[in-house]
């Protein structure tokens, strides 16, 4: 390690709020009562409002925990969560079944031989199937949409085979033969782009003997992207991708790409500096969590942001303004901040006071409101909203239960104010299950799960759509009439370009559309609406000759 890089129809509608008519964003929380012996470096919360905790400590609230525990909502000790490491935790992956996925510097974990990486049971036992076995630090763990988990640390091998400090494991835990960059210096974080891509961050200078100064990008395959260089002159500690796809950096680093910038700084999608965004922050920044309304929140070391005070944690808006109605005002270093549910902040470090109140190593303040809204808008689609403080997702599942189990429908995309799922064929009744993936914690090395449920019921029978002639029409012409059929349908809805379905004219049970032909290759998507819900959509390819 270098520096101090880790050494030490039917909706469901949820609206987070403080309670109290003076609480107020950034204010210490009350409800959380709980003290560390020692350094924090990770405070996670889990789907059942539990949160989980790592660092050097050796006592939570005077109770005998080394270096790992579980805490309830309100801060009292998880009396059946205690499997004991013999060394660090720095990272923490909350897989969907509960189980938990640690990496770190540890050899043993819950009494049992572990080198830097194990899988824990809900319970905190050891799973006994999981031991990919590195030789070195690992410092992050992140999951893929396909099941599997890319790896970061300081190691050379994993399970016996030569990996240069990041790799990846199949959803089986075995090492993925496919996937080998092969860095030349330390890897502190990881982060996956929608389009599979993979970010990552640290102290290095050469990606498969390539040059990269502290951050880069690889392909799905693990070779080097050359269209991403950011160059950071020290290094890269936590990366974050926002919903447009720019990426935050924090870290060491006082320039990128040759320009000035106090450790953080924000990136176009093609590595080159986003030159609005400059925050400015005194010192290192440890952590960085993002909100679904565009706030960033940091935390680390600095005692100013913008010229103005804070001490280790800020708030600031989307263009890298300082919020000047956040200020928890901690009283010494803040290792890791990670957003709750209901968008209150979970801070951990080495600080003993947050706004001047006792808070030893462990905290949670308030915040803005944060709502859910999860609504299942026919048979053919469901749309999660999530705005105010929530914390943004980097990827959505979801599912589906009939009978008390669930079952995948699929991964989420995004849409304005959230994220949605198209193209469904729904049951007549059931629960939809939505899931979103978060990021945070010491060197954002940390990655928990969100959820909301919504049940549903349709009345009447699902519509049907069908087309009169082909699937695929070829024409030279500028317009084209395409015609079709429909079952108990209240109207026909249709689109072929970028926006919202239209109301289609004429008939609903015999439907006409003149469709206007705007590039070669056109595919128009057709559905009928009614009262047992919407259609699967219709697809209908247009090429202009």
């Amino acid at each position: 390690m270098t520096t101090v890089l880790r050494s030490h129809l039917t909706a469901a509608l949820f609206v987070f709020a403080a309670a109290g008519p003076a609480a107020a964003a950034g204010a210490l929380d009350p409800t959380l009562t709980a003290n560390a012996d020692a350094t924090v470096y990770g405070l996670i919360p889990q789907i059942d409002g539990r949160i989980l905790v790592s660092g050097a400590f050796t006592a939570i609230n005077g109770q005998s925990r080394v270096r790992l525990a579980r805490l309830a909502a309100g801060g009292t000790i998880d009396p059946s969560f205690a499997p004991l490491a013999n060394d660090l935790v720095f990272t923490f992956l909350v897989q969907s079944d509960g189980k938990v996925l640690a990496g770190g510097l540890f050899t043993q974990i819950a009494s049992q031989p572990r080198n830097r990486l194990a899988r824990l049971e809900a319970d905190g036992a050891l799973d006994a199937s999981f031991d990919p076995d590195a030789n070195g630090p690992v410092y992050c763990a992140v999951p893929q949409a396909d099941g599997k988990v890319l790896l970061a640390g300081n190691f050379t091998q994993i399970a016996g085979q030569p990996r240069n400090r990041a790799a990846r494991l199949n959803a089986d835990g075995t090492l993925d033969a496919g996937f080998d960059p092969n860095v030349n210096g330390e890897v502190d974080v990881v982060a996956v782009q929608p389009d599979g891509k993979v970010l990552i961050g640290g102290l290095f200078s050469q990606i498969g003997g390539q040059p990269r100064g502290q951050a880069a990008r690889l392909n799905v395959d693990g070779t080097l992207d050359p269209s991403f260089n950011p160059n950071a002159n020290a290094g890269v500690f936590n990366l974050a991708v926002q919903a447009d796809g720019k990426i935050i950096l924090g870290g060491y680093f006082t320039q990128i790409g040759g320009q000035p910038r106090n450790h953080i700084a924000r990136c176009n999608l093609d590595g080159t500096l986003d030159t609005s965004f400059d925050p400015d922050a005194n010192g290192n920044v440890f952590s960085v969590v993002l909100q679904t309304n565009g706030g960033i929140i940091l935390a680390g070391q600095f005692t100013q942001v913008g010229g103005q005070p804070r001490n280790r944690v800020a708030r600031v808006d989307a263009g890298g303004t300082l919020d000047p109605s956040f200020n928890p005002d901690a009283n010494s270093t803040v290792n890791t901040v990670y957003l709750q549910a209901d968008g209150r902040v979970l801070l951990g470090g080495d600080f003993t006071q947050i706004g001047g109140l006792p808070a030893a190593r462990i905290a949670r303040v308030l915040n803005d409101p944060a709502t859910q809204h999860l609504t299942i808008t026919s048979a053919n689609r469901v749309l999660w909203l999530r705005g105010g403080a929530s914390p943004e997702a980097t990827s959505v599942t979801f599912e589906l239960s009939t009978d008390g189990g669930f079952v995948p429908l699929g991964a989420g995309t995004r849409t304005t104010g959230g994220w949605e799922l198209d193209g469904l064929a729904l049951p007549a009744a059931g629960i939809i299950r939505a899931r979103a993936r978060t990021m945070g914690g010491f060197g954002n090395d940390f990655t928990a799960l969100v959820e909301s449920r919504s049940s549903f019921t349709f009345s009447g029978p699902i519509p049907t759509i069908a087309a009169k002639g082909k699937a695929t029409i070829k024409t030279s012409r500028k317009r084209v009439t395409l015609r079709g059929t429909s079952t108990n349908a209240t109207s026909v809805e249709f689109k072929a370009r970028k926006g919202g379905f239209k109301p289609a004219k004429g008939p609903v049970a015999n439907w006409k559309i003149l469709l206007r032909i705007e590039s070669k290759r056109s595919v128009a998507k057709i559905r009928a609406v009614g009262p047992g819900g919407t259609s699967a959509p219709l697809k209908i390819k247009v090429l202009q000759r």
